[in-house]
């Protein structure tokens, strides 16, 4: 944009922008007068229409805007300016030659930050804009910290997923190590009992031979004790890979390690 028209250079980044609405070109001269110490980057426009496109183009840091306008009115602009642009905060003054309280109430409900009766002190309008300033740029500083902490907090949550993963696997694993120690040996010293089972109802003496339905249930039982035991073994060398994210429901409210992938 130029300062008199809509084309504002997008690579210029002043510190301070300040856009005056004003139908009145007398107007917007004393105020940018008024203002020319501070050496504000200054754009003009001649109703609210314009200064919609100008601030669609470029956001300024402060707004001074007259009220009584042709076309838009500067209390339809600012109505329309936060509502458009409700997530930044540009504070805007409101110049006027009416003092009634009612109108200043109207203005302040649509978002006008302050007022200033026409005609006005040069030196009060210039004190106004600064102050109005300041604030644009704590609120700034503000909304930064407060986006940093967000992101902080956020790289926080993930770390402490990931710790908190982490800690399960190695109890997770802690406990499976334990499993496989603790019930290794009796199993497979149950396995070898099974085995000598077996011979002994293969080599019986004809002496003391078994009778055939206690010989059957014998080694059906060994049949039956080595089928678990291989139930257990298959379990115990799930345990060692186990994932504690993969879970499944056990009882109302309680999740178990699922170590079938189901």
């Amino acid at each position: 944009m130029t300062e008199s028209g809509l084309n504002i250079p997008a690579a210029k980044a002043p510190a301070s922008i300040v856009l005056i609405i004003d139908d009145e070109d007398s107007s917007r001269a004393v105020i940018r007068a008024s203002l020319g110490r501070d050496k504000h980057t200054i754009y003009e426009a001649a109703d609210g229409a314009e200064a919609m496109t100008l601030c669609s183009q470029q956001l300024p840091d402060v707004i001074i805007t007259d009220l009584m306008m042709p076309g838009v009115n500067g209390e339809e602009f600012v109505r329309w300016f936060r509502q458009t642009f409700a997530a930044q905060y540009v504070p805007i003054l409101m110049l006027t030659a009416r003092d009634e309280i009612e109108q200043k109430e109207k203005g302040f409900a649509v978002g006008v930050d302050d007022y200033l009766t026409k005609p006005f002190n040069h030196r009060e309008l210039w004190a106004r804009v600064n102050a109005l300033l300041r604030i644009k740029h704590l609120t700034d500083s503000l909304l930064l910290r407060t986006q940093e902490l967000e992101r902080a907090n956020h790289e926080l949550s993930r770390m402490q997923d990931v710790l908190l993963k982490k800690e399960r696997e190695i109890v997770a694993m802690q406990l499976a190590g334990a499993a496989v120690h603790s019930l290794g040996q009796p199993i497979t010293a149950i396995l070898l009992n099974c085995r000598v089972l077996e011979q002994s109802l293969e080599q019986k003496e004809p002496a003391n031979e078994l009778m055939p339905a206690a010989a059957q249930n014998a080694a059906a039982a060994g049949a039956a004790i080595k089928k678990e035991c291989a139930v257990v073994q298959k379990i115990l060398q799930k345990l060692q890979s186990v994932d504690p994210e993969r879970t499944k429901q056990y009882m109302a409210g309680i999740k178990i390690i699922d170590l079938d992938g189901e």
